[in-house]
Parts: structure tokens; sequence; C-alpha cells
């Protein structure tokens, strides 16, 4: 990518290939503007985050997600009670994080 040139979602999935990344999905960033998620396995998310900016690309973050296959929907009060139960094991020292298949 060249310095100052704007990237749309045919010229994301170009660098997503370049990049051995996955998937690549358009995105808004909360400001107006356009941005765009790399996925990549587990293994490969740090060295696909590096080509990318390498590449020029402006990398707001980087980190290893676990995302789900398979997405549960739940009522109002089984959400509440996951969430609850989210907070509980967030309170835990060693625990860093909780991932959950219940759609939000």
């Amino acid at each position: 990518m060249k310095s100052g040139e704007t990237l749309d979602l045919s010229k994301a999935e170009e660098l997503a290939i370049e990049c051995d990344a996955e998937e690549v999905e358009e995105v808004d960033d909360g400001e107006g503007s356009t941005a765009f998620e790399f996925y990549a396995h587990p293994e490969g998310y740090f060295a696909v985050s590096r080509r990318l900016a390498d590449s020029g690309c402006n990398v707001l973050a980087s980190e290893a997600l676990y995302l789900p296959r398979n997405e549960i929907k739940l009522n109002a009060n089984a959400r509440g009670l996951v969430k609850n139960l989210e907070e509980k094991l967030l309170e835990i020292p060693i625990v860093m994080a909780v991932h959950t298949n219940a759609a939000s």
C-alpha cells in the first residue's frame, strides 16, 4: 500500500490474501469512518498484524479473540444470568477473559 492510499473492500481483500488472513470485514470505526477487521487463526494473527503494518496499514488493535462457531440465542433472563456469571468470573484475579457462544 502506498502512503496516503485509501483502502476499499476490494483492496482490503487483496491485502488479506497477501498477508495470509482468513477473512476481512468492513466495519464502522465508531467515528464515522470505515475500518477493516482482518481475521486469522490464533497461531497466525500476530504475523498477519505485522504484515499489515509492514504494508503501510494503521493497525489499531491486534488481539486473539475466540469467535463461536455456533451462537446460541438466549431469552432476557438467561442473558442476564450469563452476563452476571461473566462479571463474577472476571473478578477472579487469574481470569483474563471470558468467552461465550451466547448471542448478544
